[in-house]
């Protein structure tokens, strides 16, 4: 790949640990880079959701992300020619269908069709699995079965095929799970790709052992989100932050950092868990995307102008005018979306909660309870905000008035639920995790013989050991709760 910039003698800790990213010997030149024009750009989009009863769950956002990814890159100005796509959108034709005949078939096409000007970017959406005896990682069609590698599609395939194509640089991102959560199910991809090729650069949407999680607010899942941030022309916010040199041309390394740290940031605001984007390959100095409109000083200053114009406004129980600046904080700022949407739920929360109609005393008591039980919600003290609730029922109000208050009241019990219930979700998984480092100490002390299965229960766990020589041991954990066996964990 003579056009792209290599970082070859740095390659080795780029697979071990993304952290150097963030090192001054990444800092990007001022010199002129290579890039590619939009016209150039090759996409092969993969999609699975809706699995046929093999043992996969399905993937509520799935179809969501490939329709986003498609349209923001036809509205970039990628031809739709230039897009080949198997998914289960509705209307897809059974050609397009992403079956493990159907993927393969159209995949080699594409490779073959690939030439020295191409920028190939390859998106898969769905389960994927690793095979813990070749360590050969797989995307799993919606015809394929769990367990069953052969119906699937491996992806080190996929990335060899790449690394000899004629394409000058190849970027594949994956979407799926690695631990068996969320977009991915036993046995699940642990570890990175035993070889990158040159010309290759993989990027998964979370690190070993974690899931890729979704929201059902942004309607995406988190990685997919942030990765759809940075494909815009005007005001990317990927080569304005970090290391990015607000040059005009977003690089895959600027489009790579963005996704991970940005990733990183929004699953741990919204669930405090860690999802850490996972890259392998030599991170280039290669555009592709140029002519961006950067972000001015201009524009981040009425964006912060905004934010105070609409704080003033709320304050002063002005909300029509906090919304609306609000509304215009969006389209500044797309990027900002969790927090700008955030802001909005709040001022709703208190425009929903105003009254009118009741003697000027009791108005302003209420208009004080209402600003007291709005601190007590957004600082999640939700019992005050109860109390406060009571309180203001206890006023002398009228059936539409008193029908706010006991709204409002009920969205502060789901915030309270919702907060409780993730805490006991938090117990429950170090529960498991103390069980299971139970269960593997226990079958430290078992002689097996080649061939032998155990089974060990420990709690509502049953662990089932499998030994294969030599010196291979290979369990499986699944819950008993409910009376019902649930996989939990595999590993050898």
């Amino acid at each position: 790949m003579p056009a792209s910039f290599s970082l070859s003698a740095l390659s080795k800790c780029l697979l071990t640990t993304f952290v150097l990213l963030a090192s001054p010997l990444f800092a990007q030149s001022d010199d002129d880079i290579p890039s590619v024009e939009l016209s150039q750009w090759r996409v092969f989009l993969i999609e699975a959701h809706d699995y046929i009863d093999n043992g996969w769950s399905p993937l509520p956002e799935a179809e969501n992300d490939l329709v986003a990814i498609r349209d923001r890159l036809e509205a970039l100005g990628v031809s739709p020619d230039n897009i080949v796509e198997y998914s289960q959108r509705q209307g897809a034709k059974a050609s397009s269908l992403p079956s493990k005949q159907n993927i393969e078939k159209g995949f080699q096409q594409y490779v073959e069709d690939l030439t020295e000007d191409d920028f190939a970017f390859v998106y898969l959406i769905g389960h994927g699995m690793e095979n813990p005896d070749t360590n050969v990682s797989y995307f799993v069609p919606f015809d394929g079965e769990l367990l069953d590698f052969g119906k699937s599609v491996s992806i080190n395939g996929m990335l060899e095929q790449l690394g000899a194509s004629s394409a000058r640089l190849n970027l594949v991102v994956v979407d799926a799970c690695r631990d068996g959560g969320t977009r991915g199910s036993d046995p699940v991809m642990r570890t990175k790709i035993a070889k990158t090729p040159k010309s290759v650069v993989l990027l998964q949407s979370c690190g070993p052992k974690e899931k890729s999680l979704e929201s059902k607010e942004l309607n995406h899942g988190f990685f997919t989100s942030k990765f759809l941030d940075a494909l815009v022309l005007d005001d990317n916010p990927a080569d304005l932050k970090g290391q990015g040199n607000k040059d005009g041309t977003l690089t895959v390394f600027e489009l790579v950092q963005y996704a991970i740290q940005e990733t990183k940031r929004a699953v741990k605001r919204e669930f405090g868990k860690t999802q850490t984007p996972y890259v392998q390959g030599s991170i280039t100095q290669f555009g592709i995307l140029t002519n961006l409109k950067s972000g001015d000083k201009e524009n981040e200053q009425r964006y912060e102008d905004l934010k105070t114009e609409a704080m003033k406004a709320f304050q002063r129980q002005d909300y029509d005018e906090a919304l609306s600046k609000c509304d215009e904080m969006l389209k500044l700022a797309p990027e900002k979306q969790e927090e700008i949407l955030a802001q909005r739920k709040i001022i709703e929360n208190a425009a929903n909660s105003v009254t009118t109609g009741i003697d000027p005393t009791t108005k302003q008591r209420l208009k004080k309870i209402q600003q007291e039980t709005l601190d007590a919600f957004t600082g999640e003290d939700y019992d005050e905000a109860l109390r406060k609730c009571d309180e203001a029922l206890a006023l002398e109000l009228d059936s539409e008035q008193e029908a706010q208050v006991l709204a409002f009241k009920k969205r502060i019990k789901e915030a309270k639920a919702k907060t409780k219930a993730k805490a006991k979700s938090k117990e429950e998984e170090e529960d498991e995790d103390e069980t299971v480092n139970q269960g593997k100490f226990a079958l430290s002390n078992d002689e097996l013989n080649p061939g032998d299965r155990e089974k060990l229960t420990i709690k509502n766990t049953d662990f089932i050991f499998h030994y294969c020589p030599p010196e291979r041991l290979r369990w499986e954990a699944r819950s008993t709760k409910n009376g019902e066996a649930k996989p939990k964990r595999r590993t050898k």
